[in-house]
C-alpha cells in the first residue's frame, strides 16, 4: 500500500476519476506485469503514465481506455478488433474509409484496451506477448530491435485476430519501451578481433576454401579452424524458413555489384522477420561450413554469437574507407577469384537483366521472368493451396514455400521479392501469376485494417496442404498445379466430400489425364543458392489444353440453353423442305437432336469468358435411377443434380476355339451394354463422353414460310443425357462392391474360400442370397399393379443353386461351390419388378449371372418363388413367381468356369428379313429416326427407326413409347439390341418390326465407338426384282426417258390445287407449296425400273439452276399446274401456254444422256419377282398375249451423276 500511496502522491492535483483510474493502473502493473518485483512497480507505473500521456491525442490520461491482461483478451474477445491510442476522431474516420476500399472488407471494430507485457521469442522467428496470466502469439509489421525483447513494453497500436487458434496479435506500430534500453555497443566493439570482409572478399574466401581448404581472412592471415569473419553487404534475397528433419534454417544473400555470397542461419531465426531485400546489413561472427549434400560446397553460416546490424549508406562508406592497406591488398589479389566466384553466386536476374529474346526453351516451355512486387491482397482463393489475388488483377502462388504461420488476410500489403512472373499459365486464374520459389521472399509490410465475415465460417479441406506437397514431390508443372486448385474448388461446390479429401480427388483426375509421371528429388539448396537461378518455376507450360470441369447442373443448364438458342427450324428440314405440306413439315420438326463431343464442346457452355475451346470432364457418382426419374437409365450424380447416362463397356471378344491372346484376328475389343453392378456408387471421372440433347416440338406451322412465327409452336421440351464407355472412366473412389471385387480378384483361391466361409453367420443382421442367370427380360412400362399404374417389368431367370445364408453381404464376389446345385438341374423363376425395384432395369441383361440378396433376414423362404396351383392330372408350364422388394439388392457375379455361354437368339438383319418367326431379336445400327405423335396428345407416342446392318440392309422399327418412360440413346449412329420385336410384312412385301409389351431395347455402342454408317448395297435391277427383302439400295444405270412430269402449286393444308387461293370448297388457307413430280425410266442392262423423283430432285434431273427453277415456279403459279405425259413420239400437255412446253422439250434431250448413280427405296406397290402381268402386243394383223415382268417401282432419295 505504501507503494500505491507514493505513486498517487505524484498526482496530487488530479480528480477522483483520474485517481481511481491511476489506482487501477498501479494494481494492474503490480499483479500482471511485475508480480515478483514490488520495488519496481512504482517506477514502471510512472513510466507507463508518461508514455500514455505522450501518445494520447489530448496529452492527458486516456480514462476511456481499460487495461486488459493476456488471459482476458484470449477468453473474452471473440471478434477481431483494433486498438490505437494515438488516433483522434478524424484519424479513425479516415482509417475506416480507407479500409472500405477493398470489396467485401469490413473495418475492424475499435476497442479501447491497453496491452502491457514483455515481448519474447518462441522457438523460431515468431514473437509472443507475455504477462503473469499467459501469453499470446504476435507478429510485427515493422522490424524490431533486439532491445525490445524481454523487457516491459506498451503496445500503442495493435490488431487482434481470434480465428488463429488461440489468437494472434498484430503489432501495427513499434512497441514502446517502459524501461531504459541497454546501450547499443558500437559496431567496431561488436566485431573486435574478427576479420571485416566485404562481399568481394567473402566470395574470394569461399572460393579458396573450395579449392585449397585455406584462405586468408581480412588481415591477410589464413582462416584457421574455428575462425570467424564479419561481412557487410546489400540483402538481395531472403529465402523462406525451412524445417528439414527437425532442423530449422533459412538462407539470405548479400550482394556487392555483381558478386554475392549466401549465408545460412540456424540460430537466430528471427532475422528472417527483421531483414528484407535492399536492406544494408552487417553480420558478425560468421564461420565457413560445408554442405555435404552439395558435394562439399562452402558457404557462410551464423553462430550463436552472430549479430545482425542494419547499416545506413554513410556507415557503409566509412566502414570501407577505414580498412587498412593489407585488406585492400587482399582485395586486389583476390579480385580475380571474386569475379570467378561471382559467376556462380551472383544475384538472381531481375526484370531488366532476364533475357527477353528467349521466351521459350528447347522443350517448348515458356520461360518466366523474376521481379520484385508490392501490392494489397484483395482475395484469398485458397489458403491451403497458397493462392491469392493482389490488387484485383495479379495472382500470387505461394505453394513452393512452406505455409505461412500467420494467415494472409484480404487487405494485407505484401512485398514479394525474386518472384517469378508467369503469363497466362492457366485460363482459370488471373492472366498474370506471381509464383514464389524457394529463393523468393514474402513480407507483410502492412496488416489488413479489416476482416470478412466468411473468414469465421471457413472450413478448410481435410487435406489442407496436400496440393503443395504434391507440387513438391511429384512431376507437376505449376500450370497443372493451378488447374488442380481450380478443380478442387469446383468439386467443393459440386460434391459432398463426407470427409474425403478433394485435393486427392483432383490429383487422381490429373493422373488419369496425363501419363508417364514420376516422382522427383528436388535440390532445394541449389534452388536457393545456384546462379544462374534454376527452379521448377523457371520454365512453365500452359493449362489451356487441360479439360474444364463443370458441375452437372451447369452442364445441364448450358446444354438446355444452347439447344434452344441455337435452334434453326429451317436447318431441321431436308433440302426439299419448301415443298412439304403442313403435316409433313410438322412431323419433320417434331424430333431433333444435338450431339457434342466433350473433346470439342461449344465454348458457350461455360459462362465465364476467355475459356477457349477446352475439352470437358465431369465428375460424379454412378447411381441407379430414382423411382421418380423420367428415364430408366443409369445416372451420374453430384451435389447439384443427376443426369441420365447411356453407358457401355468394352469387352474382349475371342474368336471361336481361341484362347486369350491367340492371334490378333480372333481377339478384338467390342462394346457391349453395361451390366456390372460393381460400378454403382463409385465416384468416377468421365474423360470422354458425348452430350446429347433431344428436342421435342409440338407445332402447327401452315407452311415453310411461317417458320419464323413462334406462336405456331404449342409445346417444346428437351431431354439431356450423356453417352460414354467405361473405357473412358476413371474410378476416383470405389464403391464397397467395387472394392470387394478388386480385393477378391487379387486374392489367392484358398484365401478367397476362407474369407467366404468366415462371412457365414446366423445373426438377424445377415442376409440370404440366390444366384440366377437372366434369360428373358421384359420391357419396362407403366402397368396396372395393385391400386394404380406404376413402372414394372418381369424377368425370366434360371436359378443356379439353393438359397444361401450369409453373415454379411457377399456383394460381387465370385460364386462359391455351395451356391451352385450339385445335381445339375436348374429351375426357372419369374421375377417381378415394380415401383422402386424397377430401378434395376438398366443393369439386367440376358445371359448374365446375378446374386439376388435379401438383407436383414436369415429365412431362405423369402427367395423361393410361389408356384401356380393346378388341377390334378394337369401339367403346368408356368414358372414360379417372386416379387422383388425395394430394399433387395442385385450384384453382378462372374460367370462360372464350368458354365458355357448360352446360345444367343440374336439374328442378323438378313436372317430377320428372311425369317418366318413372329418374334425376332437382332442387333442393328440406327441410320434414321422419325418422331411419331398422336395429334390428340401433347407429346410424342413413339418413333420410327430405320436400322441397317454392316452390309447396308435396312428395315423400319416402330416403337410405341406412349406407356413407357423416356428411352435415351435411340439416335442415328448408335447400335441397338432389340429383343422380342414383332416381325411383320407390308403389302409391298417389305419387312418391318413393331413394339410389343414384352419387347425391350438396349444400347450396345454409341456414336463415339461406332464406325461410320455402312453404305447401302449396290444392286442390279434384275437381282433386286428377284429379292424382295432389300428395301433400300444403290443402282447405277442410265436415264432413258421421262414418262410423267407434274409441276403444281398445292395448298399446304388440304393439298388441293392452289392459284391465288385454295381450290377446296371449305379450305380458307392462304399458304401454298410448290411440288414437283417426275417418273423416269432407268435401265442398267439387267432390267429397267420406273424411278419417281420429287421436288428438289426434279430440278437436278432437269438440270435447272436456282434462277431457272424459281422462274419456272412463278410461271406455273399462273394456272396452278403443268402436267406432261409423253405418248410415243407425241406429247399430251396440260399447262398454261406452249412456252413452258418448249422449255421442257429443249431440256428433255439432255436428261437422257450420261449415267447416274441413285439411292432408291422400293415402293409399296412394287412386288417381288414371280408375279407377271399379261400384256397384249399387236404386230400387223396378229395379236400376241405375253407375260411381262413389271418394272420395279422406286423412289429416288439421292442422285449422283458420273
Amino acid at each position: 500500500m505504501a507503494g500505491l500511496k507514493q505513486f498517487l502522491d505524484r498526482f496530487g492535483g488530479c480528480g477522483d476519476a483520474e485517481a481511481q483510474w491511476l489506482q487501477k493502473l498501479f494494481v494492474f502493473v503490480r499483479d500482471h506485469v511485475c508480480p515478483d518485483s514490488a520495488p519496481s512497480v512504482c517506477g514502471l507505473s510512472l513510466e507507463l503514465v508518461r508514455v500514455l500521456k505522450e501518445n494520447s491525442p489530448s496529452g492527458t490520461l486516456p480514462l476511456s481506455y481499460s487495461l486488459v491482461s493476456v488471459s482476458e483478451l484470449l477468453s473474452q474477445q471473440r471478434v477481431p478488433c483494433v486498438s490505437c491510442l494515438t488516433w483522434s476522431t478524424n484519424q479513425h474516420r479516415a482509417w475506416m474509409r480507407d479500409s472500405e476500399l477493398i470489396a467485401g472488407l469490413r473495418p475492424l471494430p475499435r476497442v479501447k484496451l491497453l496491452l502491457i507485457g514483455s515481448l519474447g521469442r518462441e522457438r523460431g522467428p515468431d514473437l509472443s506477448l507475455k504477462d503473469a496470466t499467459g501469453e499470446v502469439a504476435c507478429q510485427s509489421q515493422v522490424p524490431l530491435q533486439s532491445g525490445s525483447l524481454d523487457t516491459p513494453v506498451f503496445l500503442p497500436h495493435w490488431n487482434y485476430i481470434p480465428h488463429n487458434t488461440p489468437g494472434l496479435l498484430e503489432l501495427v506500430a513499434p512497441p514502446l519501451l517502459l524501461c531504459p534500453a541497454p546501450p547499443q555497443q558500437p559496431l567496431d566493439s561488436v566485431t573486435e578481433g574478427v576479420g571485416h570482409l566485404t562481399v568481394y572478399q567473402a566470395a574470394a574466401l569461399l572460393f579458396r576454401h573450395q579449392n585449397s581448404g585455406r584462405a586468408p581472412d581480412g588481415s591477410g592471415r589464413g582462416l584457421c579452424r574455428g575462425g570467424r569473419v564479419s561481412v557487410s553487404g546489400l540483402v538481395s534475397a531472403v529465402c523462406p524458413l525451412l524445417d528439414i528433419s527437425g532442423t530449422s534454417f533459412f538462407i539470405f544473400c548479400l550482394t556487392q555489384n555483381q558478386t554475392s555470397v549466401n549465408v545460412i542461419v540456424k540460430d537466430s531465426l528471427w532475422w528472417s522477420r527483421s531483414m528484407h531485400v535492399d536492406m544494408r546489413v552487417h553480420v558478425t561472427q560468421l564461420r565457413v561450413c560445408t554442405l555435404r549434400s552439395r558435394r562439399g560446397v562452402r558457404v557462410l553460416s551464423s553462430t550463436d554469437q552472430s549479430q545482425l546490424c542494419v547499416q545506413t549508406e554513410d556507415q557503409l562508406e566509412s566502414r570501407v574507407q577505414s580498412q587498412d592497406q593489407s585488406q585492400l591488398c587482399v582485395q586486389t589479389e583476390d579480385q580475380s577469384e571474386g569475379r570467378v566466384q561471382s559467376q556462380d553466386q551472383s544475384q538472381p536476374a531481375s526484370k531488366d537483366t532476364q533475357p527477353q529474346n528467349q521466351p521459350f526453351d528447347q522443350s517448348g516451355l515458356r520461360r518466366s521472368t523474376v521481379i520484385n512486387y508490392k501490392g494489397t491482397v484483395t482475395e484469398v482463393l485458397s489458403r491451403g493451396a497458397g493462392l491469392y489475388v493482389i490488387d484485383s488483377k495479379v495472382g500470387l502462388c505461394l505453394a513452393n514455400q512452406p505455409l505461412p504461420t500467420r494467415r494472409i488476410r484480404p487487405g494485407d500489403v505484401v512485398q514479394v521479392s525474386n518472384v517469378h512472373v508467369l503469363r497466362r499459365p492457366s485460363p482459370d486464374h488471373a492472366p498474370i501469376m506471381l509464383c514464389c520459389c524457394l529463393r523468393s521472399g514474402v513480407t507483410i509490410t502492412a496488416f489488413s485494417p479489416g476482416y470478412r465475415s466468411d473468414e469465421e465460417e471457413e472450413e478448410p479441406c481435410p487435406g489442407d496442404g496436400v496440393l503443395p506437397r504434391i507440387l513438391l514431390q511429384k512431376e507437376v508443372d505449376v500450370a497443372e498445379y493451378l488447374w488442380m486448385c481450380h478443380v478442387t474448388e469446383r468439386l467443393r461446390n459440386s460434391l459432398s466430400p463426407q470427409g474425403q479429401c478433394l485435393c486427392l480427388v483432383s490429383w487422381s483426375i490429373l493422373q488419369s489425364l496425363t501419363t508417364n509421371r514420376t516422382s522427383r528429388r528436388r535440390d532445394i539448396y541449389g534452388e536457393m543458392m545456384d546462379t544462374p537461378h534454376h527452379c521448377p518455376v523457371t520454365t512453365y507450360g500452359s493449362a489451356s489444353s487441360l479439360p474444364h470441369v463443370l458441375s452437372l447442373e451447369s452442364l445441364h443448364a448450358g446444354l438446355l440453353a444452347r439447344c434452344w438458342s441455337s435452334l434453326s427450324l429451317r436447318s431441321l428440314l431436308p433440302s426439299d423442305g419448301q415443298s412439304m405440306n403442313c403435316s409433313q413439315l410438322n412431323a419433320a420438326l417434331s424430333w431433333s437432336q444435338v450431339s457434342q463431343r466433350s473433346q470439342n464442346p461449344d465454348p458457350k457452355l461455360d459462362p465465364r469468358p476467355d475459356q477457349g475451346e477446352r475439352p470437358l470432364v465431369v465428375v460424379g457418382l454412378l447411381q441407379l435411377p430414382s423411382p421418380e426419374s423420367e428415364a430408366l437409365s443409369l445416372v451420374l450424380q453430384d451435389a447439384t443434380m443427376a443426369v441420365p447416362c447411356v453407358v457401355t463397356e468394352g469387352r474382349l471378344h475371342q474368336g471361336p476355339g481361341q484362347g486369350p491372346g491367340q492371334g490378333p484376328d480372333q481377339d478384338r475389343r467390342e462394346q457391349t451394354a453395361f451390366f456390372s453392378s460393381a460400378w454403382i456408387g463409385c465416384l468416377v471421372c468421365v474423360r470422354h463422353f458425348t452430350m446429347v440433347t433431344e428436342r421435342f416440338i409440338q407445332s402447327d406451322f401452315p407452311s415453310f414460310n411461317h417458320l419464323e412465327q413462334e406462336h405456331f409452336i404449342s409445346q417444346k421440351q428437351a431431354r439431356v443425357y450423356l453417352q460414354f464407355s467405361l473405357d473412358q472412366v476413371t474410378v476416383l473412389s470405389p464403391s464397397d462392391s467395387m472394392a470387394a471385387l478388386q480385393e477378391a480378384e487379387s486374392e489367392e483361391p484358398d484365401v478367397k474360400k476362407r474369407k467366404t466361409d468366415c462371412s457365414q453367420g446366423g445373426g438377424v443382421t445377415g442376409c440370404v442370397s440366390v444366384v440366377i442367370r437372366a434369360e428373358q427380360k421384359q420391357g419396362v412400362a407403366y402397368r396396372n399393379v395393385g391400386a394404380g399404374s406404376t413402372l414394372s417389368f418381369n424377368l425370366r431367370a434360371a436359378v443356379i443353386g439353393p438359397v444361401v445364408s450369409w453373415g454379411r453381404d457377399p456383394k460381387n464376389r465370385p460364386i462359391t461351390e455351395r451356391e451352385m446345385t450339385t445335381t445339375g438341374e436348374k429351375t426357372n423363376m419369374s421375377l417381378s419388378f415394380s415401383g422402386a425395384s424397377s430401378r434395376w432395369f438398366p443393369l439386367l441383361q440376358d445371359d448374365c449371372y446375378y446374386r439376388l440378396v435379401a438383407p436383414g433376414t436369415q429365412d431362405p423362404s423369402v427367395l423361393i418363388g410361389c408356384t401356380v396351383a393346378g388341377q390334378t392330372g394337369v401339367e403346368l408350364h408356368a414358372d414360379s413367381a417372386l416379387q422383388v422388394l425395394s430394399d433387395w439388392r442385385i450384384h453382378t457375379v462372374p460367370r462360372p468356369l464350368n458354365e458355357a455361354p448360352e446360345s444367343c437368339d440374336l439374328g442378323s438383319l438378313s436372317n430377320v428379313i428372311s425369317s418366318t418367326s413372329a418374334l425376332v431379336s437382332f442387333t442393328a445400327l440406327v441410320s434414321d429416326r422419325v418422331g411419331v405423335s398422336d395429334r390428340s396428345k401433347t407429346s410424342q407416342t413413339g418413333a420410327r427407326l430405320t436400322v441397317c446392318d454392316d452390309g447396308g440392309r435396312s428395315l423400319h422399327v416402330y416403337l410405341d413409347t406412349g406407356h413407357a418412360p423416356f428411352i435415351p440413346g435411340l439416335l442415328p449412329g448408335n447400335r441397338l439390341r432389340f429383343s422380342r420385336l414383332q416381325r411383320k410384312v407390308s403389302r409391298a412385301g417389305s419387312v418391318y418390326c413393331c413394339w410389343l409389351p414384352v419387347s425391350s431395347v438396349c444400347i450396345v455402342s454409341t456414336q463415339s465407338q461406332s464406325a461410320a454408317p455402312p453404305q447401302f448395297p449396290m444392286m442390279l435391277l434384275g437381282l433386286w426384282m428377284q429379292e424382295g427383302g432389300v428395301s433400300v439400295a444403290r443402282v447405277r444405270g442410265q436415264l432413258v426417258c421421262v414418262l410423267f412430269l407434274q409441276l403444281q402449286w398445292s395448298c399446304s393444308l388440304c393439298e388441293r390445287r392452289f392459284t391465288t387461293n385454295c381450290s377446296g370448297p371449305q379450305c380458307t388457307s392462304s399458304s401454298a407449296v410448290f411440288q414437283a413430280k417426275a417418273k423416269v425410266v432407268l435401265e442398267d442392262g439387267s432390267a429397267e425400273a420406273h424411278v419417281f423423283f420429287y421436288n428438289a430432285l426434279v430440278q437436278t434431273v432437269l438440270r435447272l439452276d436456282d434462277s431457272q427453277w424459281a422462274g419456272l415456279q412463278r410461271a406455273v403459279k399462273v394456272k396452278g399446274h403443268i402436267q406432261v405425259t409423253p405418248r410415243g413420239r407425241g406429247l399430251s400437255v396440260t399447262g398454261p401456254d406452249q412456252l413452258l412446253l418448249q422449255l421442257l422439250l429443249s431440256l428433255s434431250a439432255e436428261v437422257l444422256f450420261g449415267s447416274v448413280t441413285l439411292t432408291c427405296r422400293r415402293q409399296r406397290s412394287s412386288r417381288p419377282g414371280g408375279n407377271h402381268d399379261l400384256r397384249r402386243v399387236v404386230r400387223g394383223d396378229r395379236d400376241f398375249m405375253t407375260r411381262v415382268t413389271p418394272p420395279l417401282q422406286l423412289t429416288c432419295d439421292y442422285l449422283e451423276r458420273s
